[in-house]
Order: C-alpha cells, then structure tokens, then sequence
C-alpha cells in the first residue's frame, strides 16, 4: 500500500518540479524579451528626437561637440538647422541582443552626406559674412534665416548623395535606463547618422589653422 502511495506521488512531484523549471525558464526568456523591447523603445525614442532636432539629445548622447570639437562651428546651428540635420535621416534595427545590464544593437542608418552639406554651408556662411561686412542689408536675422533656407535646400537636393551604414552599438543599463555604453560607442553613432560630418569639420578646422 505504501509502495502504491509513493509510486503515486513521486511522478507528481516531479511533474511539479517539471512545471516550476519549465516555468522559471519561461519567465525568465520573458524578462529577456521585455529588455529587449526596453532597449528598443530608447533607441526609438533617440531617433525620433534626433529628427525632431532635440538639441539636449543630440549633444548629450552623440556629444557633437565634445567628440568632435566643434563648439565653435556648431555654435550658429539653431533648432531649426539641427532639424535639417537629421530631416532625411533613417533607420533600421536589424538585431537586439539584451541581458538586464547590457546590450547591443545593430543599425542601418541611412542620411545624406553630411560632410558635403556641413562644407557648402560653411562656405556660404562665408560668403553672407562677408556680404554682410560691406552692406547693412544683410542683419544678422536676415543672414540666420538664409542659412537655415541653404540647410534645408542642400538636404533636399538631388545632387547631395545618400549615405547607408551599419553599425553595432553598445549600451549599458543604469538606474533602470539604457544609455550608449561609452564615448566610443557614441563616436560610431556620430559617424552614422552624420555621415562625413567629423571629416568635414577637421578639414575646415585645418584650414583655420593654415589661415593663422
């Protein structure tokens, strides 16, 4: 009788034990996956407020001006000049591999030629400069909101080519928020989705250089 009884509840037991490791595994897989979707939701929400032109984001997860050391350069781009920036900017998540501390995520980003666009501008900004140096009717109102139009019309145009990388990102999780893991991994970001942008401004700032 007592061997019928525990010939009863031994394969209860391990049914139950079955059920709770198939239930931890379960669980388990599902919090991964709920990292995952968290890991996307921020990169979603980075590229929407980089085409939105959020400054905030733009210099505190690229860090534009520290990585490239461009206060100078960048110092006249208003909102409306960082929203050209990123007008044609696009992108895909081709991969996301998440734990609860860190994750990676592969990108295809897709913008104009951004080193291009940042050296007519440059180079329009000089001539306005010096338009304006020799007639009153050039205000520096009248001279910011040319500018901007040229921005935007270079991003339109045809003949300023597109650009697609992929890239793979590192980022770390840090009091309940995913951020890009160090300033490396930002440097790749820039690089993607500004396109030729270090380049350009490296050439200009030799250039300045040359001139003293």
């Amino acid at each position: 009788m007592e061997k019928s009884k525990k010939g009863k509840v031994l394969p209860i037991i391990i049914g139950v034990i079955a059920a709770i490791a198939v239930l931890t595994v379960a669980v388990y897989f599902i919090l991964l996956g709920m990292q995952k979707s968290s890991v996307e939701k921020t990169v979603n929400e980075f590229f929407a407020n980089l085409k939105g032109g959020n400054e905030e984001v733009i210099n505190e997860q690229l860090k534009l001006e520290e990585t490239t050391g461009t206060e100078e350069q960048t110092e006249g781009l208003t909102q409306a000049s960082y929203v050209a920036f990123f007008s044609k900017l696009d992108y895909k998540i081709v991969e996301t591999k998440a734990n609860f501390k860190n994750a990676t995520v592969t990108l295809e980003v897709t913008n104009k030629n951004v080193g291009t666009v940042f050296a007519n501008y440059m180079a329009k900004a000089f001539q306005l400069a010096f338009a304006s140096a020799f007639s009153s009717e050039y205000t520096d109102e009248k001279v910011e909101k040319e500018l901007e139009a040229y921005l935007q019309e270079q991003f339109n145009s045809n003949d300023i080519e597109s650009v697609t990388n992929t890239v793979t990102i590192k980022m770390k999780k840090e009091k309940g928020e995913w951020t890009i893991e160090s300033e490396e991994e930002s440097n790749k970001l820039l690089d993607a989705v500004l396109p030729g942008f270090k380049q350009a401004v490296e050439t200009i700032s030799k250039s300045f250089e040359n001139m003293n």
